[in-house]
């Protein structure tokens, strides 16, 4: 009440929105978005006030705004777009505000916002891997050189599978290498190894160990050492030994493989040519 109100003046409600932040959020944010309203000259300081009265459901809007006009800033409110991953059971508008941020012309703030948006993307699998592929796999780049990550595992596992559905085989098996460097008793990156070897045996444009720093042999060891039971492992022994003419030894593997995951095409084309 202490407060002239000059209601063509946006500073007036500025000031009077300032003067409800402790005691009433609901009353500020009205003031501060009527100052919006007065004048367009006051837009960021009413916008800044916002950013700490508005509800959670108002404030994604709030911070998109303050990242066209305040940049410098773009920091913390990443950090309280973030925040709101926790308090908010729809994360689209959080999703699409980062997605473009990820396209600014600054590596830093890219760089920044690709951490945020994975974030974010690794509790919204199923909708990155459906409507965000592209978006979601620039994150996983950024993702994997962070070993320190609670999801480091998952992120990679999530880098494998866009690679190959993308058909990018070459970054795949590279990246599977570096990752048994990370977690050398992790059978995942091994796997995926010998998958795309299995998938690409016959692929004249394709051979796995140009795309690899130690012999393929190798992996294909390491993973029935681990798993002595791995389907694919067995299977990558069994093609290996049936490409330099130990028919013999490819058919008692997969005879084998065939038991532990019977009718598997894979496995039965390849019988039935040693047969």
């Amino acid at each position: 009440e202490a407060i002239q109100l000059d209601k063509k003046n946006g500073m007036s409600y500025i000031f009077l929105g300032a003067a409800y932040q402790e005691t009433d959020k609901t009353e500020a944010s009205k003031c501060l978005r009527k100052a919006m309203e007065v004048s367009e000259d006051v837009k960021l300081l009413a916008l800044q006030g916002l950013a700490n009265c508005s509800t959670n459901q108002e404030l994604p809007a709030v911070l998109e705004q303050l990242l066209v006009l305040a940049p410098d800033k773009f920091i913390d409110y990443y950090n309280k777009l973030s925040q709101l991953v926790n308090h908010l059971t729809d994360h689209q508008e959080l999703i699409m505000i980062f997605c473009t941020e990820i396209k600014v012309d600054n590596e830093e703030r890219k760089y920044q916002a690709l951490k945020h948006l994975l974030n974010i993307f690794m509790k919204n699998r199923e909708l990155a891997d459906e409507k965000y592929k592209d978006e979601f796999l620039e994150c996983l780049e950024v993702g994997i050189q962070d070993k320190s990550h609670v999801y480091h595992v998952d992120i990679y596992q999530h880098f494998f599978k866009i690679l190959h559905q993308k058909g990018r085989l070459g970054e795949l098996v590279k990246a599977a290498e570096d990752m048994t460097l990370i977690y050398g008793n992790n059978c995942i990156p091994l796997e995926w190894i010998c998958k795309i070897y299995i998938e690409n045996e016959s692929n004249e444009a394709f051979k796995i160990n140009e795309n690899l720093k130690s012999n393929f042999g190798i992996y294909v060891e390491l993973l029935l050492e681990l798993n002595a039971n791995s389907v694919l492992g067995l299977t990558a022994s069994a093609f290996v030994k049936y490409s330099i003419g130990d028919l013999t030894a490819s058919r008692d593997i997969l005879v084998k493989v065939n038991h532990l995951q019977p009718n598997w095409q894979t496995c039965l084309r390849k019988l039935s040519l040693i047969h």
